[in-house]
């Protein structure tokens, strides 16, 4: 029911962003853990660098915890999935790599529809409402990001989120002379 609240309250565009700055790797770490505490040990690549974006901590880590279910939930042979982030280009981009089921060629764009679920997990699982990229979606969009899904090498499927990446602060920014904030802190969006 919370899927349902959550894609109308985005369709109205009342899903308040509390964005503020932030080392990316803070959101990894927290998804990192939670699913640790529940016996779930993932493969996590991140830099070794802070990198930034201007994000709602709470709902990127919604999308990565999501896509993380989603991938645990297709994946019959319990393989854990990995999660990336990295730089590319001029966008932070985090990537959930499963081993699972895979998803069609020609559905890769409509999973990312409200109420569409793969023509291919149907038979694996009855539950979901066929909410949970549409609501991935549109959480990242309204971050100035993309979401999309690639087929994983060896079977299975790679989901990508890109957001814009913020400049790391120089040193002194890191100090406070500055809105910036020191690595792995975040400053509201408007300091």
């Amino acid at each position: 029911m919370s899927e349902l609240l959550d894609a109308q309250r985005l369709e109205e565009g009342g899903a308040v962003m509390d964005r503020h700055s932030l080392d990316l790797r803070v959101i990894l770490d927290a998804v990192e853990q939670r699913f640790r505490e529940n016996g779930l040990d993932l493969k996590v690549v991140q830099p070794d660098k802070p990198l930034f974006g201007l994000v709602d901590r709470m709902r990127i880590e919604q999308v990565l915890d999501n896509l993380v279910e989603n991938a645990l939930k297709y994946t019959a042979s319990g393989e854990l999935p990995e999660v990336h982030l990295r730089l590319e280009g001029d966008e932070a981009r985090m990537s959930v790599v499963d081993h699972g089921v895979g998803i069609p060629d020609n559905e890769q764009e409509r999973i990312f529809e409200r109420f569409y679920r793969g023509s291919n997990v149907q038979s694996i699982t009855d539950t979901g409402m066929g909410l949970g990229l549409y609501i991935c979606r549109r959480m990242v969009e309204s971050h100035g990001g993309r979401v999309w899904v690639e087929a994983t090498a060896g079977g299975g499927s790679t989901f990508h989120v890109a957001i814009p990446a913020r400049p790391t602060p120089s040193p002194a920014e890191q100090r406070g002379d500055s809105p910036w904030p020191a690595a792995g802190a975040e400053v509201a969006a408007d300091a």
